[in-house]
């Protein structure tokens, strides 16, 4: 009887990330931790055995790619690797957040594994990171409130946009479409009025988030929604209150995700 020859089974690499938490250290330094990830053209592997310091104020490897720090801008950060072995992989600070960064002599492999975001004087804002997979999430840990105002006082009736980042406003949140958490700070001129949020471009009339205690207090809620990227590749969300109320909104983080 004929036996047909035998096909290996070849499975295609699954882009798969472990490990590789990032840590604030100070004004310019991270920390990434041991692990591995599946280089972005899903090609190779990138181990990293032990944890490496990056210093956003020194170029290349464990560095910045290219220039210095800038104020109120997102940066990428990078695990890279020799497919060699003969360079030691590294982290890597870069501006390139959806392209190639300008990798270090003698590195070939790149994955991104996260994002840091400096303030108005060029200093990475302090964060957690949580998760070791794929999916991370960010908190930030700035002044009294515990993250970054994107409104202050807003007082419009009818849905207006918000944006996470613009240059006129730091980038608190990267450029995707995620999930990002709130602080609100809802003052209301009757017990009885709402402030409404939705993710940007929503057309329906009943929000996402309603906020409303019953009560003519300032009223303090943490929530979640999602982000929509606008026209310009900013995340964005809308927000409308009754009138004579004004809101304040606070990003306290969001999800990243390694897909």
């Amino acid at each position: 009887m004929f036996s047909p020859p035998q096909i290996p089974i070849i499975n295609d690499g699954l882009l798969y990330a472990n490990g590789l938490v990032l840590s604030y250290v100070s004004a310019k330094v991270i920390t990434m931790s041991a692990g591995a990830a599946r280089d972005a053209s899903n090609t190779n592997d990138i181990s990293l055995s032990a944890l490496v310091t990056i210093d956003g104020s020194k170029t290349g490897a464990n560095g910045f790619d290219s220039g210095v720090l800038g104020a109120t801008q997102c940066y990428a950060v990078y695990v890279v690797g020799d497919s060699t072995s003969y360079k030691p992989t590294a982290g890597l600070i870069s501006a390139n957040l959806t392209t190639m960064p300008v990798l270090p002599a003698g590195y070939d492999m790149y994955r991104r594994v996260g994002w840091v975001v400096t303030n108005d004087t060029a200093q990475i804002l302090k964060f957690y990171q949580y998760g070791k997979d794929e999916k991370r999430t960010y908190y930030y840990d700035v002044d009294d409130s515990f993250g970054v105002v994107v409104l202050s006082g807003g007082a419009e009736i009818e849905y207006t946009q918000v944006q996470m980042g613009a240059p006129s406003n730091a980038p608190v949140v990267p450029p995707i479409a995620t999930r990002v958490i709130f602080r609100n700070e809802y003052d209301p001129a009757l017990a009885a009025n709402t402030a409404s949020f939705q993710t940007y471009g929503a057309t329906a009339t009943a929000a996402s988030v309603t906020v409303g205690l019953g009560v003519a207090l300032l009223q303090l809620q943490n929530f979640f929604i999602d982000c929509e990227l606008d026209e310009t590749g900013v995340p964005s969300i809308q927000y409308k209150v009754t009138a004579s109320d004004a809101t304040s909104l606070i990003v306290q983080g969001y999800d990243d995700y390694l897909y």
